[in-house]
């Protein structure tokens, strides 16, 4: 998770984060995953991604569900945040 700097820093997050990431684990399904999103979601966070390691995939989450990223990147828009999905997946090869 990622908190703007001006947001205060405790043991149990109160505000909403301005990214959430979640990475799927050998066990993990989507369905299962989704449950967390959706506390997410509901918390405030605007962005939510996640990447599943065995199928090289990244997915957004919104309250519609999920969404394959087409693009190159992940971007949080307004900031500098830039994540490319080939070279998050590239330390696994």
């Amino acid at each position: 998770m990622l908190i703007p700097r001006s947001q205060k820093v405790d043991r149990i997050v109160r505000e909403a984060p301005l990214l959430c990431i979640e990475v799927l684990s050998p066990e993990d399904t989507w369905a299962k995953r989704r449950a967390r999103l959706n506390d997410y979601l509901a918390m405030g966070v605007e962005h939510v991604w996640c990447f599943d390691p065995d199928a090289r995939e990244a997915r957004r989450f919104t309250a519609t569900g999920f969404v394959v990223a087409s693009e190159p990147t992940l971007t949080v828009s307004g900031t500098p945040i830039v994540i490319s999905i080939t070279e998050v997946f590239s330390v696994l090869d």
